[in-house]
């Protein structure tokens, strides 16, 4: 008969002290759609741009007012003297276009404060994409700060990557946070706080070699105490080091009304325990986990359970490994946990959970039931198909009377192959944006744990299809839209592992930036000749393709189309596309009104071309006279006499008739001028005298 063990419930209650926030300035709260270049020339100096570093210095807070939204697309860093550097209550977006190598988000604070970061109000809206966050600096003397700090509002956290912070990397005490794909790494305490009513979603991210000051079990993902906080955690992975005494995921409630957590496909190893559920209506439902060596502290009496509930908390677990640790499942004071019912219809219900090889002291213990309550945990595997060899990993009612049952006959004999385990893969982002014709190396390194790596097997598949079968890929995006990748490495039995990427084709808009006639509607007369002038710019330098249509009929593929007046019709549509090898295109649209009855003969125009200059001398205002018999093309330019261009008068499509430029000559000495200008074919040249 084995002694009951008496445990030590570590609890960790959290005060949050909300600061203060002072403002050096706030965006003008009129809906504006401002750049980070719009910053630099609103903010009376508290952002600016470094031209040596290629990112923008946020010197004092700044508010981002409801209802605006700020997109930056560069680095930025923020040096401030108070707390938050950046409060949101309207739209803040940022997003890095190239792959990040370097820092692209630090804070730095003063020498006796460390930094906070972002401070997300009830209306604000935080969106962090691919960037590197660096916390700045440490100092154990003083209180910790948060990089994203949601009070209530929402924000979207993306393949990022955070490091070098102190006391919470992520503070999220209300409103909606997603956090994908990210990692955290090299950080002084807990990594993501979650408190006050939150409701989370955290997927794919990697959280190592964190609580580095490992004063205390500070620990990864840390949920409650306060509040009824909403939390899904999968695909994540956690590791600790020896010394180190954080475990993985927490959760708490002692001033709050508990807890809804699910944790699926969750890696927790080398830490000091792998979950713990603790409190009134905490209810944590643990799926596909694999709690592996938990077992660095150094008493057991304290920590190194796989999973450990105590306080009136509830876990349902299906499908997990648990191994390696100093406890297995570990059941304190009124808890409750349901590891299988064999007639249960959820699959979450079913059991099939690998609990084998966790003990201490030269002891097995896989289950412990350190309450008076009945347990369930049928149809799961104990490391044996021997009841007896089973029995003895279970501490339970037959050890000691006063406690419940732990019902686990039936047992699980699961196949002797295990899947492969996919230990490295690149990219380390896995949701990113490219352009086409972009191209993508995509690896996953493993390995079988049975030991037969010879046997492995890589697939490669784009949107469910089997593009590649080794285990570097490359994949070459030629189309817009959204893509999955995922590479697969599979054993000889058909078990798998996997890792996937999410990618999106995105195509900028081509844009006209000049375009001549430059009004919507136009007149002009029977017989008269009309140039129409084009020019587009497209950010992501694509070749670009002109289509000019006069009533929706194909008359030009060029820039330029020469539209001549027609003479039995009285209005006419002119329309021009730019349009981009994906189909991106925008359209310039002209109704041309026709003086019907009116041919160019009739109509007042001069018959020759003409330039004559007045006063001539001049003092200061010089007017140049046009008489233009066709509509067209102008280029006027003005040269002082060593050759040197002063001022340009025209450049660019003026109707037939007779016209008029003027040059204002301020600031310029005396002395003879030429007036060149190119027009209807020709080229003239004119001396003037300016005389002060």
């Amino acid at each position: 008969m084995r002694i009951a063990k008496t445990f030590v419930a570590i609890a960790v209650v959290m005060a949050f002290i909300l600061p203060a926030t002072l403002t050096a300035y706030t965006t003008p709260g009129t809906s504006v759609y401002w750049t980070g270049d719009d910053l630099v020339e609103n903010s009376n100096g508290a952002v600016t741009w470094d031209e040596e570093s290629g990112r923008y210095l946020f010197t004092e807070e700044v508010t981002i007012a409801e209802t605006d939204t700020i997109v930056i697309e560069e680095d930025l860093q923020c040096t401030h003297t108070s707390n938050p550097a950046i409060t949101i209550e309207g739209y803040f977006v940022m997003g890095i276009l190239d792959s990040a190598q370097v820092d692209s988000l630090e804070f730095i604070g003063p020498d006796e404060e460390l930094a906070s970061g972002f401070r997300i109000e009830e209306t604000g809206y935080l969106e962090l994409n691919r960037v590197i966050a660096d916390g700045g600096g440490y100092d154990g003397e003083i209180p910790g700060h948060s990089m994203v700090h949601v009070v209530d509002g929402s924000a979207t956290v993306t393949g990022c990557r955070f490091t070098n912070w102190d006391r919470y990397v992520m503070s999220l005490s209300g409103g909606f946070t997603s956090v994908e794909n990210c990692m955290f790494h090299d950080n002084h305490q807990w990594t993501i706080n979650i408190n006050m009513s939150a409701e989370v979603e955290i997927s794919g991210c990697t959280l190592i070699d964190n609580n580095l000051e490992a004063s205390s079990a500070k620990n990864p993902i840390s949920i409650g105490t306060q509040g009824y906080n909403t939390v899904s955690i999968e695909n994540c992975y956690i590791s600790g080091e020896e010394g180190n005494l954080h475990g993985g995921v927490s959760v708490w409630n002692y001033l709050g009304s508990g807890a809804d957590v699910e944790i699926s496909n969750v890696t927790v190893e080398g830490a000091s325990f792998g979950v713990i559920a603790q409190g009134s209506g905490v209810e944590v439902l643990i799926t596909d986990c694999q709690f592996i060596d938990n077992n660095i502290h150094p008493n057991p009496m304290q920590g190194g359970s796989g999973i450990t509930v105590q306080q009136f908390a509830t876990v349902t677990g299906a499908r997990n490994i648990i191994t390696g640790n100093h406890w297995g499942i570990t059941v304190l004071t009124n808890a409750t946990v349901m590891l299988g019912d064999v007639d249960a219809e959820d699959p979450d219900e079913q059991g099939y959970n690998q609990i084998y090889d966790n003990g201490n002291g030269g002891e097995v213990y896989n289950f412990y039931n350190n309450t008076s309550g009945d347990m369930l945990a049928q149809n799961n595997w104990w490391g044996s198909m021997d009841s007896t060899t089973v029995e003895n990993g279970i501490f339970h009612d037959p050890d000691n009377g006063s406690l419940g049952l732990v019902t686990y006959m039936p047992l699980w004999d699961p196949d002797a192959n295990l899947p492969p385990v996919i230990t490295e893969s690149e990219p380390w982002f896995h949701t990113f944006n490219f352009h086409p014709v972009t191209d993508q190396v995509f690896t996953i390194t493993g390995n079988d744990p049975d030991g037969i790596d010879s046997t492995l097997f890589y697939h490669w598949l784009v949107n469910g299809e089997l593009m590649g079968t080794t285990s570097s890929y490359t994949h070459t995006f030629t189309e817009l839209g959204e893509f999955e990748i995922i590479g697969a490495l599979i054993d000889a039995e058909g078990d798998s592992a996997y890792v996937t990427w999410n990618a999106t084709g995105i195509n900028a808009v081509p844009e006209f930036t000049q375009w001549a006639p430059e009004g919507e509607e136009y007149t002009t007369s029977q017989g008269v000749q009309t140039l129409f002038r084009v020019r587009a710019s497209d950010e992501d330098d694509d070749s670009l393709s002109f289509s000019f249509y006069l009533d929706d009929e194909l008359v030009s593929e060029d820039t330029t189309y020469s539209y001549v007046g027609a003479d039995d019709i009285g209005e006419q549509s002119l329309r021009c596309i730019v349009t981009d090898p994906f189909g991106a295109a925008d359209t310039l649209n002209w109704v041309i009104y026709i003086a019907i009855g009116v041919d160019a003969s009739e109509s007042g125009l001069p018959e020759t071309f003409n330039v004559a200059a007045y006063p001539n001398p001049f003092n200061s205002s010089l007017h140049v006279q046009m008489a233009l018999p066709n509509a067209g093309y102008v280029h006027a330019v003005v040269y002082d006499i060593t050759g040197r261009q002063v001022a340009t008068l025209a450049d660019g499509v003026f109707a037939a008739g007779y016209r008029e430029l003027s040059w204002n000559a301020n600031g310029l000495a005396s002395g003879v001028y030429i007036v060149r200008m190119e027009a209807q074919g020709e080229t003239c040249m004119m001396k003037v005298m300016l005389i002060k």
